[in-house]
């Protein structure tokens, strides 16, 4: 990593101009170099060193001041903090660093005419400040996000101010038709997200991701550590791109903690050009963390050119995946036995697929019946898919929607009314409250889940 250095030097022995400021191995990142000589870093000449344009470049946004010159003293940018700082006067773009035109000079003391600010979805679009006016309520650490343009100004404060330990909640479901356009992604490979999203089973509609770009989604990049939970984007949704494009979260950066991918469901289409297609995850990078993807769901086509999945183009090594289904045709998948997803190593437990062999098979009938929504929630312990029969074509994570049970014939019923009837206790293997606690030995009249059903308990 080379970072904001600049030389003078002359060098005898150089290999070429492309090597002039450093010889590197195959792999390196350079930014922000100047040198009077070679091609490997931006020119520079004399009178931009003493000019102090130098000096003011090498400081890059300005947020960190390192390089110093006192212009009347100093011929080039110097380190020491007793030496003035450089500005740069002139017609000056909202960010105080963007020229607006070529009426610019450099000088020891602050004199620029700044453009204000235009601000859009509680930030500016240019240098991403936020509009003071704008105001998202914060309740027990978690940012309250009720609105397209509150998630996008969510986003610009996880990818552009670099707030990546921010937490959120959706209060209510979010139509994003006016935001798309607008909405910058939430991480970056540099910045990845690390907290917890939740979107309390709430639904995103109409965001729609196109880039000439890899890695679009909801989430560019994650870190491992964060969770990402309780959300549903609907079939008006779409997500276009290059490599490793996905519905929900593309990659993650990091290797350490696992990434909890929970309750979620993509409706949408995910569309790539390149590799490692997946509609709930892109990419978990080798040696990447473990993925813990469980209650989650996708319906929507997924293509790519290669290695892609339904749930996933790559879930990498130790992953578990549990209690998911999907019915997305895949377009770019590398054998039926990596229909789903793609993997290193993984634990699967309890998921369904209409194709492909990697999941246990089912059928439309098996869908709308209410069998699929009834098998995901096993044991019936704890409930995490609800479908309304005749109302929901397929299990969804919704509370609002019905429970499943299982009828004494084998067919399936919605548990919308509470059986009046006196149970006799000694046939009751499995109680659970309301809440879905298990009870254990003591129980007060009311109503509960016996053996899967609601009943009244006197």
């Amino acid at each position: 990593i080379v970072e904001n250095c600049w030389s003078t030097s002359e060098v005898s022995g150089y290999q070429n101009d492309a090597s002039y400021m450093y010889r590197r191995g195959a792999s390196y990142t350079q930014t922000n170099c100047y040198s009077l000589y070679g091609t490997q870093a931006t020119s520079i000449s004399e009178e931009q060193m003493q000019s102090g344009e130098l000096c003011f470049l090498l400081n890059g946004d300005q947020s960190a001041i390192n390089w110093y010159q006192t212009l009347s003293e100093d011929s080039h940018p110097v380190l020491l903090p007793n030496h003035s700082m450089v500005y740069m006067n002139g017609n000056l773009a909202c960010d105080g660093v963007t020229p607006l035109d070529d009426n610019r000079s450099y000088s020891n003391t602050p004199g620029a005419n700044i453009a204000p600010h235009t601000f859009d979805c509680g930030f500016c679009a240019l240098c991403h400040a936020e509009d003071p006016d704008f105001v998202v309520e914060q309740k027990d650490g978690y940012w309250q996000i009720g609105t397209a343009e509150q998630l996008t100004w969510f986003a610009n404060k996880v990818t552009n101010l670099k707030q990546t330990a921010a937490n959120a909640q959706l209060t209510a479901d979010i139509d994003m038709a006016e935001c798309s356009d607008k909405f910058p992604m939430i991480g970056t490979s540099s910045n990845p997200y690390a907290a917890t999203f939740d979107g309390q089973f709430h639904t995103i509609s109409h965001l729609k991701l196109s880039r000439d770009a890899s890695n679009v989604a909801l989430f560019s990049y994650a870190q491992p550590g964060c969770t990402i939970q309780n959300l549903v984007l609907d079939e008006t949704c779409s997500s276009e791109g290059i490599d490793y494009t996905a519905g929900i979260v593309s990659r993650f950066a990091g290797s350490a903690n696992p990434i909890y991918l929970l309750n979620l469901g993509y409706e949408g289409t995910v569309t790539g050009t390149g590799k490692n297609s997946g509609a709930i995850q892109a990419n978990s990078p080798s040696g990447g963390p473990i993925t813990v993807m469980r209650n989650c769901y996708s319906t929507g086509k997924v293509s790519g050119s290669l290695e892609c999945g339904q749930l996933s183009g790559w879930v990498g090594k130790n992953a578990i995946v549990e209690n998911c289904w999907s019915t997305s045709e895949v377009e770019g998948y590398q054998n039926d036995g990596s229909y789903m997803y793609r993997k290193s190593s993984a634990t699967q437990t309890n998921c369904y697929s209409l194709y492909g062999t990697q999941a246990t098979p089912i059928t439309e009938e098996q869908m709308s019946s209410g069998e699929l929504c009834w098998l995901l929630n096993g044991d019936q312990s704890t409930i995490n898919w609800y479908q309304t029969l005749g109302e929901d074509s397929h299990p969804v994570l919704l509370p609002t929607h019905s429970v499943v049970t299982q009828k004494d014939d084998g067919t399936y019923e919605n548990a919308t009314s509470i059986q009046n009837a006196k149970c006799k206790m000694q046939n009751a293997n499995v109680i659970y409250d309301l809440s879905g606690r298990r009870v254990n030995g003591q129980w007060s009249k009311g109503v509960y889940i016996v053996n899967g059903k609601k009943v009244w308990i006197e």
